[in-house]
Protein backbone atom coordinates (compact mmCIF):
# COMPACT_ATOMS: atom_id res chain seq x y z
CA UNK A 1 0.00 0.00 0.00
CA UNK A 2 1.24 3.07 -0.91
CA UNK A 3 1.27 4.63 3.23
CA UNK A 4 4.08 2.15 3.76
CA UNK A 5 1.89 -0.93 5.64
CA UNK A 6 1.11 -4.18 4.17
CA UNK A 7 -2.57 -4.64 3.58
CA UNK A 8 -2.33 -6.93 6.09
CA UNK A 9 -0.78 -5.04 8.63
CA UNK A 10 -3.58 -2.09 7.76
CA UNK A 11 -6.17 -5.32 8.39
CA UNK A 12 -4.68 -5.93 11.53
CA UNK A 13 -4.28 -2.14 13.10
CA UNK A 14 -7.83 -1.74 11.98
CA UNK A 15 -8.83 -5.09 13.92
CA UNK A 16 -7.28 -3.98 16.96
CA UNK A 17 -8.68 -1.16 17.32
CA UNK A 18 -12.37 -2.41 17.19
CA UNK A 19 -11.73 -5.24 18.98
CA UNK A 20 -10.02 -2.24 21.52
CA UNK A 21 -12.98 -0.32 21.43
CA UNK A 22 -15.63 -3.10 21.79
CA UNK A 23 -13.42 -4.29 25.33
CA UNK A 24 -13.19 -0.33 26.52
CA UNK A 25 -17.12 -0.20 25.81
CA UNK A 26 -17.55 -3.50 27.50
CA UNK A 27 -16.03 -2.88 31.13
CA UNK A 28 -18.04 0.59 31.26
CA UNK A 29 -21.38 -1.42 30.46
CA UNK A 30 -21.76 0.46 27.51
CA UNK A 31 -22.93 -0.38 24.04
CA UNK A 32 -22.71 2.53 20.86
CA UNK A 33 -22.21 1.76 17.17
CA UNK A 34 -18.57 1.87 16.61
CA UNK A 35 -17.53 4.13 13.10
CA UNK A 36 -14.54 3.05 10.98
CA UNK A 37 -13.45 6.14 9.30
CA UNK A 38 -11.40 7.29 6.33
CA UNK A 39 -10.20 10.32 5.40
CA UNK A 40 -8.30 11.68 2.45
CA UNK A 41 -6.35 10.01 0.44
CA UNK A 42 -3.57 12.88 -0.21
CA UNK A 43 -2.73 16.46 1.36
CA UNK A 44 -5.82 17.31 3.12
CA UNK A 45 -5.13 20.74 2.59
CA UNK A 46 -4.51 20.57 -1.42
CA UNK A 47 -6.71 19.78 -3.92
CA UNK A 48 -5.98 16.73 -5.81
CA UNK A 49 -8.16 15.39 -8.48
CA UNK A 50 -8.90 11.44 -8.63
CA UNK A 51 -11.16 9.52 -10.23
CA UNK A 52 -14.17 7.44 -8.82
CA UNK A 53 -12.14 4.67 -9.50
CA UNK A 54 -8.86 5.30 -7.96
CA UNK A 55 -10.85 6.19 -5.21
CA UNK A 56 -12.92 2.79 -4.76
CA UNK A 57 -9.40 1.17 -5.18
CA UNK A 58 -7.42 3.02 -2.47
CA UNK A 59 -10.59 3.27 0.15
CA UNK A 60 -12.11 -0.14 -0.43
CA UNK A 61 -8.73 -2.31 1.20
CA UNK A 62 -9.18 -0.26 4.51
CA UNK A 63 -13.19 -0.37 4.26
CA UNK A 64 -12.82 -4.60 3.92
CA UNK A 65 -10.68 -4.39 6.70
CA UNK A 66 -13.12 -2.62 9.19
CA UNK A 67 -15.95 -4.44 7.92
CA UNK A 68 -14.17 -7.81 8.74
CA UNK A 69 -13.21 -6.69 11.85
CA UNK A 70 -16.86 -5.78 12.93
CA UNK A 71 -17.16 -1.80 12.42
CA UNK A 72 -20.81 -1.00 12.38
CA UNK A 73 -20.81 1.69 9.79
CA UNK A 74 -18.20 4.26 7.88
CA UNK A 75 -17.30 7.76 8.18
CA UNK A 76 -15.38 9.56 5.83
CA UNK A 77 -14.45 12.97 6.10
CA UNK A 78 -13.20 15.64 3.19
CA UNK A 79 -10.84 18.54 4.27
CA UNK A 80 -10.66 21.82 2.50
Amino acid sequence: MKNGYTEEQVHEANANCVKLLRELLAEQGLESPIAGTGGPRHDAYKVTPTTVEDAEAYHSKQIAALKAAGADFMSFYTMN
